[in-house]
């Protein structure tokens, strides 16, 4: 099978999860894999054929062009095209011809306002129009997108190679709760009053306390000097270690007591974030907001714990674990919980047979 991927970032970045891990396990099943985009990560040259369209991506007419050409050299039996706007305008531009299939795959909703908005809503309808096929990275996301209820989910996976549980236990030093938040620390993502929240029930520990919060904070953005400032007012309680690599950050998480995934833009809150996973592979315990992606994966004291939209309700869970500490077993549930979440077991399970039924419809 010849499959090429279009995503903007060219699998660069977190937010290209789906689109390299796609590429390399189905490169790793002895199929030829293409990956376009504007550039293309130095990794995805590994194992794919690399097309980069450079500055001819932000102007339309040249990346349909562009497209077209790839598409006529590297002749594909599958297009997956990672949904971003305009992209409706690909398969048509192309002609659609011979025995390629094109396939949207949607990712994330529309979240932008006013006339920009309207105008990537029309292009998310458009897009089941125009292709062949159509999935998305849960059946909510697919609804919400494209207006199809029911479609095929292809959804977020883990790195087995990376994230992975302890060989044994290892608490905390210092008789620390260590918990680890990883992410953006872009302004939009209104993270601070959860760090606060933190900090707060380190300062305010109640007598039958044993252990105190440690929060160590994984991320970059236009919002870290705010995230600084407050580690540097409480350097005993939080600690900013800026951009990790993941295999660095795994094995930080194989040290911690548990993990933060907080979605403050419910905007944001059909699909599970990619750290939930990821923490949970580790055999760590999360703490999650209470929205309809986490829930697919954190069951309440089993694994983790959900809590509501007030940073209120995350200093008050983490006075209660320094006083209660975090159960026996639920790391090894937490690892459990995701056990065969595989990108791997995607791709083989789900993404590979959906191919074939696509092909098998086109012939």
């Amino acid at each position: 099978m010849r499959v090429l991927y279009i995503s903007p970032t060219g699998g660069v970045g977190l937010s290209s999860a789906a689109p390299i891990n796609f590429a390399r396990e189905t490169a790793r099943r002895g199929h030829t894999v293409g990956m376009l985009g504007m550039g293309v990560a130095d990794e995805v040259r590994t194992f794919a054929d690399a097309f980069p369209l450079g500055d001819s991506w932000r102007r339309l007419g040249a990346r349909l062009q562009g497209i077209r050409s790839v598409v006529r050299r590297f002749a594909p039996e599958i297009v997956h095209v990672f949904w971003h706007p305009k992209c409706e305008a690909y398969p048509v531009a192309h002609g659609r011809r011979g025995r390629t299939v094109w396939l949207a795959d949607g990712r994330a909703l529309v979240v932008r306002e006013g006339l920009l908005g309207s105008a990537y809503r029309l292009s998310a309808r458009l897009a089941p129009m125009t292709y062949d096929a159509l999935a998305a990275i849960s059946e909510p996301i697919g609804a919400r997108l494209f207006g199809r209820p029911g479609l095929p989910a292809l959804p977020l996976g883990f790195d087995s190679d990376i994230f992975f549980p302890a060989a044994s236990a290892q608490p905390a030093g210092g008789g620390d709760l260590s918990l680890v938040y990883s992410g953006s620390l872009n302004a939009r993502r209104f993270i601070g009053p959860w760090f606060q929240a933190i900090v707060d029930a380190g300062r305010a520990l109640p007598p039958g306390a044993t252990r105190r919060p440690m929060l160590h904070v994984f991320g970059q953005g236009d919002g870290e000097a705010s995230v600084r400032a407050l580690a540097a007012q409480a350097p005993d309680l939080m600690r900013v270690h800026g951009f990790v690599t993941r295999v660095v950050l795994a094995d930080h998480l194989r040290r911690a007591d548990v993990g933060l995934s907080l979605i403050v833009n419910p905007l944001s809150s059909l699909a599970p974030p990619l750290k939930t996973i990821e923490y949970l592979a580790t055999g760590l315990p999360v703490i999650a907001s209470d929205m309809p992606g986490n829930r697919i994966y954190v069951r309440e004291g089993w694994n983790g714990w959900l809590i509501g939209s007030d940073p209120a309700d995350l200093r008050a869970l983490v006075t209660q674990l320094c006083v209660t500490g975090v159960g026996d077993t639920m790391s090894r549930q937490a690892a459990d919980s995701v056990r065969g979440h595989t990108w791997g077991a995607i791709v083989e399970e789900r993404l590979l047979p959906f191919y074939r039924a696509c092909l098998e419809r086109r012939r």
